[in-house]
């Protein structure tokens, strides 16, 4: 986090899934382990996750995909961070 404050109130990651991959479940079950995960959601297309906050300190999300399906001219799948408080402080990955 790299706002004014020292930390954010509760934060969403939006992160999108390139056309045709689906997420690892097992994958999934670890990030909810994750001390300031709260909760996530997957849709079709994309997995949200909602954090307690952020602060200042360096804090890194992963999770696993595999393909379900090939597609062509695939593009990057945009990831969005931001306060579910103040909308005005979003990031785009």
């Amino acid at each position: 986090y790299s706002g004014k404050r020292s930390a954010t109130n509760m934060a969403i990651i939006e992160a999108k899934l390139p056309s045709g991959y689906i997420p690892i479940q097992s994958s999934l079950r670890q990030l909810e382990k994750q001390r300031l995960v709260k909760w996530l959601e997957v849709q079709n297309d994309q997995v949200t996750l909602y954090l307690d906050q952020l602060t200042k300190e360096a804090a890194s999300f992963t999770f696993s995909l595999e393909q379900d399906f090939p597609v062509k001219n695939l593009r990057p799948a945009p990831v969005r961070l931001y306060d579910y408080y103040e909308t005005g402080e979003s990031r785009p990955g």
